[in-house]
């Protein structure tokens, strides 16, 4: 990657998403005939899965039953609220289909910022 490093900002998430396979080996569809690159990207943009790669600072603040701060009275970060709320940097995880902000940067192109509220789930193996 480039120097230019892309943090997400507010409430937002950065999330690289998975990539689609479009190769179709064998069984009944065997030999189809694949789809445009106008197509693949849009399918690409419909696609809700993928990794968490930071969190932003107001990520999950104020989401009821998240605590801001910690017994003695320090402030939780963003990530000790996001695992707070189940997920952290590294979680695979699925978010509201077309959702999240495209990154217009060559490094970014499989990447989006997604909002903290649009992850619904982690998916463990």
């Amino acid at each position: 990657m480039s120097e230019i490093k892309v943090k997400p900002t507010g409430y937002y998430i950065l999330v690289k998403m998975e990539e689609i396979k479009k190769e179709i080996q064998d069984g009944a569809l065997k030999g189809f005939v694949t789809t445009s690159s106008v197509e693949q990207e849009r399918e690409q943009s419909a696609h809700d899965i993928g990794v968490i790669v930071d969190i932003g600072p107001a990520a999950y603040s104020g989401f009821q039953g998240v605590p801001m701060e910690d017994p003695r009275g320090n402030p939780y970060t963003a990530a000790q609220r996001a695992a707070y709320w189940g997920c952290k940097v590294g979680d695979k995880v699925e978010m509201n289909r077309y959702d999240g902000k495209n990154i217009h940067h060559p490094d970014y192109e499989d990447h989006k910022l997604i909002q903290d509220a649009h992850i619904i789930a982690v998916l463990e193996d």
